[in-house]
């Protein structure tokens, strides 16, 4: 979800406390949690702790967890660790739906319109979109006002749908940004 901030060890006692165990997790989380924890890891012994969870920690914490909040539907997607689902199909899958409802209610066939979305893709979408627990997930994720949208990509330009091959050196780009630049154009 793009929650900038917590270090390995952070990460490590909110999962081994059982405190976070989906992407909807931090967004259940409190400075009251934070800091029992704290104090329960400090009575296992652990007093490196003390450091990563005192007050100014946990308040940096919530911030940046409430600024994951606006990530987007793309990051949603890549959090949720649907099979065959990375960045790039999330972010194909954002632009072409623009919304979490109007993926849960697109059918497979629909799903294969998007570019690179073929058979196999589309079906692990809507298998993991039947499981009532990924379902609940969602719910989750609303209730805690995480942002499920995306602009929806135009294609109305008369280069859409056509492939470009970038080859040679480019002088005032670099492959990166040419790749963006002919992506926004499609």
């Amino acid at each position: 979800m793009n929650i900038e901030g917590p270090g390995v060890a952070s990460v490590a006692a909110l999962n081994g406390g059982g405190t976070v165990k989906s992407v909807a997790g931090p967004y259940t989380l409190t400075e009251e949690k934070l800091a029992d924890l704290m104090e329960e890891v400090e009575r296992n012994g652990v007093k490196k702790m003390q450091r990563v969870f005192g007050p100014v920690e946990i308040r940096k914490l919530l911030n940046q967890i409430e600024k994951s909040k606006e990530a987007g539907l793309a990051r949603v997607l890549m959090g949720m660790s649907i099979r065959f689902v990375g960045e790039r199909t999330a972010e194909l899958l954002a632009q072409e739906f623009g919304s979490m409802e109007a993926i849960l209610a697109a059918s497979a066939e629909e799903l294969e319109r998007v570019e690179e979305v073929g058979l196999r893709i589309s079906h692990a979408i809507v298998e993991f979109f039947e499981r009532p627990a990924n379902r609940e997930l969602i719910e989750h994720l609303q209730t805690a006002g995480v942002e499920m949208t995306a602009e929806k990509k135009q294609r109305t330009s008369q280069l859409a749908g056509l492939t470009f091959v970038l080859t040679g050196t480019l002088p005032s780009l670099s492959r990166e940004e040419a790749t963006r630049s002919c992506s926004s154009v499609g």
